[in-house]
């Protein structure tokens, strides 16, 4: 029997909205209707092999969350063939219907604040790369001090534009990152965040904000 991984779950009553896909197993059980990716087969021991297929279940998952509203899958869940799959949809059933009602009609987005360097970068009489890469280090050193990051009140920000939100771990010390959860499709969500990044700018930072997506940080199921 074929092994797939399944990558969402939406309402039955929504899956004749649902985009044509080539190859994909559907399959409805209890008011639920699940979409898995048939397991390519061979190894999946490599990165490689697993990034693309990582890659494919999340473009197929942006492709019909642009129609209905879902709920996305972490990604690594297997089912073993159809009946397993409507199986899965039976026993947690409670579950998804909850996370649905929670869910089906929000997006994600990313906002990412850093530090603005490129007045340093840019700067005419700093002669040689050496040089600059140590005025960026020197900005590094420091910037945990600073108090730009400081100035960011995130909560003000996103009052009565976001249902939720949690900071995401940034490996740069230049770099702060949020994940949003918004109603989908809300008026003025980027002209907000337009505003905002232009008000950011004037105090040396640069915003950056990607989506919209699945909500993938807000109750994805396991």
């Amino acid at each position: 029997m074929a092994v797939a991984w399944l990558f969402a779950v939406l309402r039955d009553a929504s899956a004749h909205r649902l985009p044509p896909f080539d190859g994909i197993i559907g399959v409805a059980n209890a008011g639920l209707f699940g979409l898995a990716f048939p397991h390519p087969g061979g190894e999946t021991d490599d990165p490689e092999v697993v990034r693309a297929i990582a890659l494919k279940m999340a473009a197929m998952t942006q492709k019909a969350w642009g129609a209905v509203g879902l709920l996305p899958v972490r990604f690594g869940t297997l089912v073993d063939g159809p009946q397993a799959l409507s199986d899965l949809l039976e026993k947690n059933r409670a579950d998804f219907a909850a996370r649905l009602t929670m869910l089906e009609d929000t997006a994600e987005w990313e906002l990412r604040i850093s530090v603005d360097t490129q007045p340093i970068l840019q700067d005419k009489s700093a002669r040689g790369r050496d040089f600059l890469l140590r005025k960026r280090e020197k900005l590094q050193q420091t910037s945990s001090n600073s108090t730009l990051f400081d100035q960011i009140n995130i909560s003000d920000t996103l009052d009565g534009l976001a249902i939720a939100y949690h900071q995401l771990p940034a490996d740069d010390p230049l770099l702060r990152r949020w994940v949003v959860l918004t109603q989908r499709g809300s008026a003025g969500t980027e002209e907000r965040f337009d505003a905002w990044g232009a008000l950011l700018a004037q105090r040396g930072l640069s915003a950056k904000v990607i989506g919209p997506w699945p909500p993938y940080h807000f109750g994805a199921a396991p």
